[in-house]
């Protein structure tokens, strides 16, 4: 029996590093018990107006703003990764290698991480391992911030006396450029006292049809007047508008996250389609769709008749009627056996 490859002296069995890696890498818990809150926004709207995390646009990835610190020292951030396909656009991404967990601050000890997604999942087919010290946060139990205009109550004079006066500037403290002979005390009114309670009509600029409709509704009640003056029907439309983005969350896929499949063999399976939202219509289609297959929108049964052996990348997108996604993209290991062979689809490429 004789060799017939001629491997180098570099090179390197990403596999077995994989393994390595999984062998000594502690138990996710240790990590993960530190970011109980800390979960991802469920889609990319809601990490925008999330101020708990940081959205990287070139990227979407959202970031928590802070690090927990765990047992060991270490301090970790949620990070959570949006979609930028066009049918899952914006939708949380909840598989590898494209999706995340969370990350070290420390560079050399994500540096090792991203060697480890590299080995395990780009490299190898063994992306279940990392998986498994790795976990997607999933959203599951996410709750959006409320939204509000004010911090505090905007129609009490002590928050202008506080933070109005306290924040007023003057020419040593000024970044803008004057003309000759003017400063930053040529355009303030140190004297200027907002409208509070004693004037609220003046806050209706001479509107006398909203003033009249706002004393109908509000009666002497000076808060209902103020904010009938100051908020326009378009600002309250769209703190509504906002207000519904946050609280409508995506459609959830849960089925199989690895397809393990043989050439010319039948592969069958169901997904599972759940909505926190009542009433919502949720729609589900197929991506890429390979040669030979068939997803049935009414059961959520994709069946295949495998009949290529070729790298298969697919994605089914849950989209429910007010634009909110969800996806799952299972990972594909296929196997092509003959001679009556048994496949070992933990091998690492699942060969016969």
């Amino acid at each position: 029996m004789y060799r017939v490859d001629d491997p180098s002296i570099n090179h390197i069995n990403y596999a077995q590093r994989c393994r390595t890696w999984f062998v000594n890498e502690p138990l996710p818990d240790v990590y993960l018990n530190e970011l109980l809150r800390r979960l991802c926004p469920c889609s990319i709207l809601q990490a925008i107006r999330d101020r708990r995390f940081r959205l990287n646009l070139n990227t979407f990835y959202a970031r928590s703003r802070f690090s927990r610190r765990v047992f060991s020292g270490e301090r970790i951030y949620q990070r959570c990764c949006y979609s930028l396909a066009g049918k899952s656009f914006g939708s949380l991404i909840t598989n590898y290698p494209f999706g995340s967990s969370f990350i070290f601050r420390n560079t050399t000890l994500q540096a090792r991480n991203n060697e480890a997604l590299t080995d395990c999942c780009m490299r190898s087919s063994l992306c279940s391992l990392y998986l498994k010290k790795r976990p997607i946060n999933k959203c599951v139990g996410y709750k959006a911030p409320r939204k509000a205009w004010f911090w505090g109550d905007p129609h009490n004079p002590k928050y202008f006396t506080i933070f109005g006066q306290l924040w007023m500037i003057n020419a040593s403290d000024s970044l803008f450029t004057y003309s000759n002979g003017l400063s930053a005390s040529n355009y303030s009114d140190p004297n200027f006292t907002p409208i509070f309670g004693q004037n609220i009509q003046a806050l209706f600029a001479n509107n006398t049809e909203l003033y009249n409709q706002a004393v109908a509704q509000c009666g002497n009640n000076s808060e209902c007047l103020f904010d009938a003056a100051v908020v326009s029907k378009d600002t309250s439309q769209i703190y509504q508008d906002t207000s519904n983005q946050l609280e409508n969350f995506p459609p959830q896929i849960s089925g199989l996250t690895t397809y393990n499949v043989t050439y010319g063999n039948m592969f069958t399976t169901t997904l599972n389609i759940t909505d926190l939202n009542n009433g919502d219509i949720v729609t589900v289609e197929m991506t890429n769709p390979p040669i030979n297959s068939h997803f049935d929108r009414q059961t959520y049964t994709f069946t295949w008749n495998i009949s290529t052996y070729e790298n298969i990348s697919l994605t089914f997108v849950a989209t429910d009627n007010k634009g909110a996604r969800s996806e799952l993209a299972p990972q594909i290991i296929m196997c092509y056996c003959s001679n009556n062979g048994t496949c070992d689809y933990a091998a690492e490429m699942g060969y016969c």
